[in-house]
């Protein structure tokens, strides 16, 4: 039998479910990024993991999830699962999806704490950063 190729992805979730009211929204919508105020506390990360084996590939799926839903944290994998079976090819760069550093575009308010390096993917760099 054929050895399979082993694939690893990253991909981004963000479910929206919450009106700017702050009631929770008749319908949430998905978006294929990271929201970029991250660093608010409303936002809650899950970062989820599956394999999924195809005839000729592995696929080993990243979900970086992002909702401002709250729920119990035994609920957030089935908040996410439509989105957890997608494998998104090629993916994202990890450096983007997790909250451990911030994009170009993203931005960051001095009360959510520490300023996170940012990476710059053109230059394949981490940057340090001060508050405008």
């Amino acid at each position: 039998m054929p050895k399979r190729t082993s694939i690893t992805i990253h991909n981004v979730w963000t479910i929206y479910g919450v009106n700017p009211d702050g009631s929770e929204a008749e319908q949430a919508i998905a978006e294929h990024s990271r929201p970029q105020d991250w660093g608010h506390p409303r936002w809650h990360y899950e970062h989820m993991v599956f394999t999924r084996h195809m005839p000729d590939a592995s696929y080993t799926n990243h979900c970086h999830c992002w909702t401002d839903l709250q729920r119990e944290s035994w609920q957030y994998p089935e908040l996410f699962a439509s989105l957890l079976v997608q494998v998104l090819v090629p993916g994202m760069d990890r450096r983007e999806c997790s909250n451990r550093y911030l994009k170009p575009e993203d931005f960051w308010n001095p009360e959510w704490g520490k300023l996170p390096k940012v990476y710059d993917p053109e230059q394949d760099e981490l940057l340090e950063v001060e508050y405008p």
